[in-house]
């Protein structure tokens, strides 16, 4: 008979998978971040693609620290609050790469996939937890 995982322990294993698989990617945007906000301080922010650049590399380094977080202590897995931010800013990622798209068409559309899969992803996470209170509380 096959053993079933506790939801719980298949969140923290799908915020593991987060946290590494956005690891390279939260790394370069720390990079970017730094070089670009010292190109933009020098020309004073001049276009509100600047502002939203700087927001969203910011804002994916915030979910690369939740994913740490979820994959490290168990109280930030069963807090539904980490998952729904993820789910946000990969709706906010999703959205900015079609516009982009709409702007400039070309095969940077695939760069959708990425963050669609960590939607899925992190609704699966936040589903998991779920059931896990449904269960305990009955």
């Amino acid at each position: 008979m096959r053993q079933s995982i506790h939801p719980v322990s298949q969140a923290t294993i799908i915020a593991k998978w987060l946290f590494f698989i956005n690891l390279v990617p939260a790394l370069l945007a720390g990079v970017v971040t730094i070089l670009t906000f010292t190109n933009l301080v020098l020309s004073r922010f001049k276009s509100i693609y600047d502002w939203v650049l700087i927001a969203l590399l910011l804002l994916g380094l915030m979910a690369q620290y939740i994913y740490y977080q979820q994959m490290t202590n168990t109280d930030h897995v069963i807090n539904p609050s980490g998952w729904k931010y993820s789910i946000i800013i990969n709706i906010f990622f999703i959205i900015g790469h079609l516009a982009n798209f709409i702007r400039n068409p070309s095969l940077v559309i695939l760069m959708v996939v990425y963050p669609a899969i960590f939607l899925a992803i992190s609704i699966k996470g936040l589903k998991l937890i779920r059931h896990s209170e449904a269960s305990s509380i009955s």
